[in-house]
């Protein structure tokens, strides 16, 4: 890529980032509505003249995250975006609608021409600042859902932090000569392009804006941008880490068992004289994993302690417990604490056939990716969304050498639960 191509890509994802975030203040607060993610108060009124908070009848629940259509319940629901098949141009709502007639359809169920709407539709008691936001945020629906999606190319982006840039810029050259190999499916090629993240010029904007998904996101920030990857709208594909167990399925799709399945494990290899101990800088994302940990005590009596993100955030002085913990970086805690007597049962994540001599983790990792989307991206077809793609990983099973199988229809976000133990004596 010569130099005056790499700055113009750069200048379009910095463009995709800000379209997202500046200005659109209505269409943000209508993905929320539209999401179930909103805070609002408005209610709606469902079968037998019940009301509901909006949030439990989220618009995406029934017509599709793309507002392509979808079933709820095994009803379906029609497309409230129309579709231009092969096409970047922005979306238009079903013809006949305007705002006058949409805030009508919403309230009372009846259409622009004077149909009545499925008794199944709920009547919205939305005031005018949220049917504006809805209405504003259908009309760039299509677009947005279809990004990186381009004539020749579905765009994939690898992201990292700027200290890493090296890491990433060797992912991505391997990444892309993997996908190099593979068919062009319906006449596009896969690529991957890099992106700096936490990026200080868009601190405010949505990491892989420009892209169908972000692949393999490091540890690095990593709770953080799954965070912003869902306010945005754009999924994670095998982010290098654990996921905490609570991520949102239609978001993201791990390659590792999660926090709370390895957790799970922990706790049967302990039995039941086990208390925990929780940090006190947990993110809210941690907060809502830890949920899971309930009836465990925290009473430091207990020799079996249970560490449940990693040894580098245990507070307390090394001594001769029995420390139940999950992988993570942390190399020196491990040191002293086996060194004041304690022993520590850690687990594993990477089971699975052996990979071939000389392969790296990482490189079997690359092969995982570009397989996973070799098949995501030919099952999303001919005019793929990020929400259809993301769907697309529903059933879908992989088996590559150096990883555990991959069933994504027993577990819908981490396609594993497989989990080893590792007990290190001291």
């Amino acid at each position: 890529m010569t130099g005056s191509r790499k700055r113009l890509t750069r200048c379009a994802w910095a463009a995709a980032s800000l379209l997202l975030t500046v200005g659109t203040s209505h269409a943000g607060e209508g993905r929320d509505l539209f999401e179930g993610r909103s805070r609002s108060t408005a209610t709606a009124m469902i079968a037998d003249g019940v009301m509901v908070p909006v949030r439990a009848v989220a618009c995406a629940s029934c017509h599709g995250r793309d507002g392509r259509g979808g079933r709820e319940a095994g009803i379906a629901a029609p497309a409230i975006v129309r579709a231009r098949e092969g096409s970047m141009a922005p979306a238009s709502l079903p013809d006949g609608y305007d705002r006058q007639a949409f805030s009508q359809a919403l309230a009372t169920g009846v259409a622009h021409d004077g149909r009545k709407l499925s008794r199944h539709m709920p009547r919205y008691q939305f005031d005018a600042e949220a049917v504006d936001g809805l209405w504003d945020y259908l009309g760039q629906l299509q677009a947005e859902s279809q990004r990186g999606v381009e004539d020749h190319v579905l765009r994939f982006t690898v992201i990292g932090p700027p200290d890493a840039s090296r890491q990433v810029q060797d992912i991505s050259r391997k990444l892309n000569a993997a996908l190099a190999r593979l068919p062009r499916r319906f006449g596009r090629a896969l690529e991957v392009t890099v992106e700096v993240w936490p990026d200080p010029a868009l601190a405010d904007g949505c990491p892989g804006a420009a892209s169908l998904a972000l692949v393999i996101p490091p540890p690095a920030h990593g709770a953080e941008l799954l965070s912003h990857a869902a306010r945005c709208g754009v999924p994670v594909i095998a982010p290098a880490f654990a996921v905490t167990g609570t991520e949102d399925a239609r978001l993201v799709r791990a390659v590792f068992a999660s926090l709370q399945q390895q957790w799970a494990a922990l706790r049967a290899a302990a039995g039941p004289d086990l208390r925990v101990a929780l940090p006190a800088d947990m993110s809210e994302a941690e907060i809502a994993a830890a949920a899971s940990l309930r009836g465990l005590t925290t009473d430091g009596r207990s020799a079996s302690v249970l560490v449940p993100f990693g040894l580098d955030r245990l507070a307390e002085k090394p001594g001769p417990l029995r420390i139940f913990t999950t992988a993570d970086h942390s190399a020196r805690s491990l040191e002293l604490w086996l060194a004041a007597g304690a022993t520590i049962t850690v687990t594993q994540v990477r089971s699975g056939t052996k990979p071939p001599d000389g392969v790296s983790p990482m490189d079997t990792m690359i092969d995982l990716v570009a397989t996973l989307l070799d098949l995501s991206t030919r099952r999303a077809g001919a005019s793929p969304t990020r929400s259809s793609l993301i769907a697309s990983f529903d059933g879908l099973r992989v088996e590559r050498p150096g990883w555990p199988v991959l069933d994504y229809a027993r577990h819908r976000l981490t396609g594993t639960q497989d989990v080893q133990l590792l007990t290190i004596r001291p």
